[in-house]
């Protein structure tokens, strides 16, 4: 009978452990980790009925909200330290502060807030967005080494901020291709802190790139502060078209405040000779050269005018080759 009773409580602690139900500040959902814990007042994992504590995400594992969840977090600051949060579905509402060490990926779903929560990235954290929709009227803050990877999608946020805080590592923004929906901030502060550095990074696929924009009546684009200038990292390596072509990287055409500064460093990388060196005009491009114009399109601008040529497959080359032969061996015969 004791072994019975035994087992049988056992048996009923795994399910409740493995079936997590986490009600933050009202809302509720399933959140399933292989191993994952939040210091709540009774120390018991997955017991997050409170909306006034701060919850700390300090193990390994992941956390999965799925297409089912509806997570609402009060007035709580959560840490994400180690764990993996994966958003595929549903919705996801942070208040007060959400502040990221590992990985945020959002697949699909909703990623939002109640209009006051501060979203942070730094020691590392990763935003990483292929789906679904980021929502929010406030700010992504870095305070340190940190990553925006943008690859589908739609994000729309009230700022970005890569100069918050005080910190010396490296800060990174990313878009790569063109799946993306709605990219854009009312205002973007690219520029990077003092003593650190900043990177704005568009990596192409073979369709080219998407523009992030800068928006709002009362919106503006920095690239240049006290701390110094972001730098702008281009790579075209998957990109095949031949050429010369146009991207608009940055659009701040309906933002007042318009554009402050420039880029301290630009490169940018091909798949035909492995960088391209700077030209002086746009419409006079050679093979391997681009130019970069602050004030292109409507005059709100930031395009990269870019002469792209792409060495030939080696089944090509082979062909080519060939013929070259031919056309010899025809004229030895004549």
């Amino acid at each position: 009978m004791k072994f019975a009773l035994t087992f049988l409580l056992t048996m009923l602690f795994g399910l409740a452990h493995t079936a997590q139900a986490a009600t933050w500040g009202g809302g509720t959902g399933n959140w399933v980790s292989d191993n994952w814990g939040l210091n709540a007042p009774d120390g018991s994992p997955g017991d997050a009925t409170y909306t006034a504590e701060g919850a700390m995400i300090t193990t390994g594992g992941v956390i999965n909200i799925n297409p089912s969840d509806s997570i609402a977090v009060g007035n709580a600051v959560v840490f994400v330290n180690n764990g993996i949060i994966n958003h595929s579905g549903g919705t996801a509402s942070y208040g007060l502060r959400l502040d990221m060490r590992t990985q945020y990926n959002l697949s699909g779903g909703t990623l939002t807030d109640d209009g006051s929560t501060s979203w942070r990235v730094n020691s590392g954290g990763e935003y990483n967005i292929s789906g679904g929709s980021w929502s929010t009227t406030s700010a992504l803050l870095y305070q340190g080494s940190g990553l925006l990877n943008i690859t589908g999608g739609d994000v729309a946020l009230g700022a970005i901020n890569m100069d918050d805080g005080t910190h010396t590592g490296t800060t990174v923004f990313r878009i790569t291709g063109t799946s993306a929906g709605t990219l854009q901030a009312l205002t973007t502060r690219l520029s990077p802190n003092t003593g650190g550095s900043s990177e704005a990074q568009f990596i192409f696929s073979d369709s080219g790139i998407d523009a992030w924009t800068t928006q709002g009546g009362t919106g503006s684009l920095t690239l240049t502060t006290a701390g110094g200038s972001a730098d702008l990292v281009v790579d075209m390596a998957n990109y095949s078209t031949a050429g010369v072509q146009n991207f608009t990287l940055f659009d701040y055409s309906t933002a007042s405040g318009a554009l402050a500064g420039t880029f301290g460093s630009i490169a940018v990388s091909s798949n035909a000779n492995g960088a391209f060196t700077l030209g002086s005009d746009a419409l006079s491009l050679t093979p391997g050269q681009y130019f970069i114009d602050y004030a292109a399109g409507d005059g709100s601008d930031i395009v990269l005018s870019a002469n792209n040529f792409v060495i030939p497959e080696p089944s090509t080359l082979l062909l080519m080759g060939m013929s070259i032969l031919a056309m010899c061996a025809f004229r030895g015969f004549r």
